[in-house]
């Protein structure tokens, strides 16, 4: 019965492929984080410097808010503002980064995003 042999073969050696370093992508509003936290026992939207300071909440409902989007400038923060008794009551909200003008862009929606000029907010929408 023959037998197999093992014949050894050399190994390449691995190729180094550079990559580029990576950059630090600059924080909008002003160098603020935006997230969402059931602190308060439903989810808000706050900011906060990356440091943890300056904490700032920018909603107060009895509603959920969702999906924090930055506008480019850093101006306005795009959100999903869902509420489970209330549902005519969702959709997709902007505010100012300091918790001002809040105001209902859809009625439905989620995902939210900005054009690269910041003058159109986009959402996904079921329709």
């Amino acid at each position: 019965v023959p037998s197999a042999t093992a014949v050894p073969t050399a190994t390449q050696a691995p190729t180094v492929t550079l990559l580029p370093t990576p950059s630090a992508t600059p924080l909008a509003g002003g160098g603020r984080l935006a997230f969402i936290t059931n602190r308060f026992g439903q989810k808000d939207l706050f900011t906060i410097r990356p440091n943890g300071t300056e904490l700032n909440r920018l909603t107060q409902s009895t509603a959920d808010e969702w999906e924090p989007s930055w506008s480019p400038d850093g101006t306005r923060l795009a959100y999903v503002y869902k509420d489970l008794f209330h549902p005519i009551e969702e959709g997709v909200f902007i505010v100012n980064s300091d918790g001002s003008a809040g105001r209902r862009i859809s009625y439905q929606g989620w995902g939210p995003s900005w054009s690269p000029d910041g003058r159109c907010p986009a959402w996904w929408s079921g329709n």
